[in-house]
């Protein structure tokens, strides 16, 4: 059977993750800068997107777990990871009109931070669980 076919799968997937979480180390520091272009490339291109972005089908965790023989602890990430991500994005889209809005007119970059933090602190934990 595909025991080592499943083992490099498995191994790939996890490089990927961590391809991920460094990219979001990168993204505070433009946060702060106003960059907001520059983090939602980083977001909405893979491999980042395929956390949150571009279907279940794509996304590294799920397929993650499936290498794993649906790992049900691999799975629980699934949802935490995606919902930082996606508000990351958010916060940081909001910021793109944020002048042309009624309100104070000033841009969010603690609540974005805060996301893509959480989003690092659960690849962390994820990568912790399947011990690589």
């Amino acid at each position: 059977t595909g025991t080592t076919q499943d083992a490099e799968k498995e191994k790939a997937l996890v490089a990927e993750l961590r391809q991920v979480r460094k990219s979001l180390e990168k993204l505070p520091p433009l946060l702060d800068q106003g960059e907001w272009d520059a983090v939602r490339t980083v977001l909405k291109n893979p491999p980042a997107a395929n956390l949150w972005n571009l279907g279940a089908s794509r996304n590294t965790i799920r397929n993650l777990a499936a290498a794993r023989g649906d790992d049900v602890e691999v799975m629980e990430f699934v949802d935490d990871v995606a919902g930082a991500l996606q508000l990351a994005d958010q916060f940081t889209y909001d910021n793109v009109f944020i002048y042309f809005q009624p309100g104070n007119g000033k841009a969010k970059v603690k609540e974005p931070k805060d996301q893509v933090r959480i989003a690092m602190k659960k690849l962390d934990e994820l990568l912790q669980v399947v011990g690589q």
